[in-house]
């Protein structure tokens, strides 16, 4: 069974099925090989899942849908989580990778005749603490939904195609009726639930643009791929690119400018700068500070920091766009070698997330 979850030692997993979906001409999909389950977790993201809903239902399969309502800070799965599951599914063969999967595929067998969707609630106990290393005790809810291909396939399409294009959109599931509908953003919490209907809110994948190759962007690489972000690494210079194609992430050896312009830089991204060449640094972080990207960061000094800002400023870029430049970048953590670096910039990345997320702005 193809289990994908939250879990460094499982993105070797991931790396492989991204390589066998490439060599069939689709490198970022799942696809409807794995039948399940599939979560939305690491570096899988709801797009993933809802990739792999279309594929099953395209197929003539029926499915499950889980929506992670409520979980324990820790857990693997995180409000908003998505996963699903095949009716193709094979038995478990012992590897599924975390606890909110396995109770999807507890609900789902010998389901038949049941009302869908259903209200899942879970407690944690000791032995489930053991089989997935859990720190402690903990609570799920799920609400899972059952989908055949007759009433569901072109609501999953809508669901693709608007995250395809990068849309906000809010998912919502009639309790009663189990129908589902696309509605229009509105300011609400990540999942919202009642007794008549699941509202989830349904963002692109958060994307990351790396500004210029060196160990901090491969190290900071590393661990937003972890986080579940999208990476890009902009690098014109052929010397500086030479080794990326290696790595898996994608490059893009194009002016940074440019490459920002054309939709690297929008609301659900970050652009973090990490060359000084000022052919370079200056007009990416002029671009970005123009856009709607949520995080702008870039290398430097305080006193570099306040030339850059003053030359932002000659540039045009107005004196309340300058404050959203995180620079010296990072939380001041005493950092100094590469990997000290990416970290503080990955935390200070996801604090400011996390922040606009708090104010019903999710990303």
């Amino acid at each position: 069974m193809s289990i994908i979850g939250n879990s460094m030692a499982r993105s070797e997993l991931r790396s492989a099925q991204a390589s066998a979906a490439a060599a069939e001409g689709d490198p970022q999909r799942l696809g409807p090989r794995h039948s399940g389950p599939v979560c939305s977790a690491g570096r899988t993201t709801n797009l993933d899942v809802i990739d792999a809903v279309v594929g099953w239902l395209e197929a003539g399969h029926g499915c499950w849908l889980a929506t992670v309502v409520e979980n324990t800070p820790g857990m693997a799965c995180p409000p908003g989580t998505l996963l699903g599951i095949s009716d193709a599914a094979e038995k478990d063969d012992g590897q599924i990778c975390n606890l909110e999967a396995e109770l999807l595929q507890r609900s789902c067998t010998g389901a038949s005749g049941q009302n869908w969707p259903q209200l899942i609630e879970h407690t944690v106990v000791a032995d489930e603490q053991a089989k997935y290393c859990l720190a402690g005790p903990g609570r799920t809810v799920l609400v899972i939904e059952r989908h055949e291909a007759a009433g569901s396939l072109e609501h999953f399409r809508g669901l693709q195609e608007g995250l395809g294009r990068r849309e906000r959109l809010i998912r919502r599931v009639d309790r009663v009726s189990g129908s589902a509908s696309i509605e229009q953003p509105r300011p609400m919490a990540l999942v919202e639930l009642d007794a008549a209907a699941l509202w989830h809110k349904l963002d692109p994948t958060t994307r990351l643009t790396i500004v210029g190759a060196g160990e901090i962007a491969r190290v900071l690489a590393l661990f937003a791929s972890a986080c579940g972000l999208d990476v890009t690494l902009v690098e014109p210079r052929q010397a500086f690119a030479r080794c990326w194609g290696e790595t898996g992430v994608k490059l893009e050896q194009r002016d940074p400018a440019d490459a920002l312009a054309s939709g690297l830089a929008d609301a659900c991204s970050a652009v973090v700068v990490l060359t000084d060449a000022p052919e370079l640094e200056h007009p990416a972080l002029v671009t970005a500070l123009q856009s709607s990207a949520f995080y702008i960061g870039a290398l430097g000094t305080r006193q570099s920091a306040a030339l850059r800002r003053q030359r932002l400023f000659e540039a045009g870029v107005g004196k309340n766009q300058l404050p959203r430049l995180h620079s010296p970048i990072g939380f001041e953590i005493g950092s100094e070698t590469p990997a000290e670096i990416a970290a503080a910039i990955m935390a200070q990345l996801l604090a400011e997330r996390h922040r606009l997320m708090r104010r019903a702005v999710s990303l």
